[in-house]
C-alpha cells in the first residue's frame, strides 16, 4: 500500500511541477505583451517629439507595425499557453484525487489492522489470565486432595 501511495505523490508532485511551468511560461508571455505596450507607448510618444520627415514617420510606423504582429503572435501564444495550463490543472487535481484516494484507503486499512491487533491483544491476555486462573484452580484442587 505505501508504495503505491509513493507513487501517486509521485505523480501528483510531477502534476503540481507541470502546472508550474504552464503558468510560468503564461506569465513569461504576459511579461513580453506588457513590455511590447510600452515598447508602443515609447514610440508614439517619440513620434509627436523626433519625427520630422517622412522617413522617420516611416521607420517609427514600421516599427510599430512589427510591434503590433509580435503582439498578435504573443496573444495566440497567451491563448495557447491558457490551455495547456487547464490541461495541466485538470491532471494535477487527477492525480491529487488519486493520492487522496489511496491515502484514505490506507488509513482506513491502518484502522481496521489496529482494531484486529487489539482484539489479539485482549485474546492474548484473556488466555493468559484464563491459563493463569486455571493453574490456581489446579494448585488449590491438589492442596485439596
Amino acid at each position: 500500500m505505501q508504495k503505491l501511495l509513493d507513487l501517486r505523490t509521485f505523480r501528483e508532485k510531477e502534476a503540481e511541477t507541470n502546472l508550474g511551468h504552464a503558468i510560468a511560461a503564461r506569465e513569461s508571455i504576459v511579461l513580453r505583451l506588457t513590455e511590447i505596450g510600452k515598447a508602443e507607448v515609447r514610440t508614439r510618444q517619440s513620434l509627436k517629439v523626433s519625427a520630422k520627415t517622412s522617413e522617420d514617420f516611416s521607420i517609427h510606423g514600421n516599427y510599430l507595425e512589427r510591434l503590433h504582429g509580435e503582439r498578435e503572435q504573443q496573444l495566440k501564444a497567451l491563448a495557447e499557453a491558457e490551455l495547456v495550463i487547464e490541461k495541466m490543472r485538470a491532471l494535477y487535481i487527477k492525480a491529487h484525487q488519486e493520492r487522496l484516494i489511496v491515502t484514505k484507503l490506507r488509513e482506513r486499512k491502518e484502522v481496521e489492522w489496529r482494531t484486529d491487533w487489539l482484539k489479539q491483544q485482549d485474546v492474548m491476555l484473556d488466555d493468559m489470565i484464563n491459563a493463569q486462573e486455571h493453574r490456581k484452580m489446579e494448585e488449590l484442587r491438589r492442596k485439596a486432595l
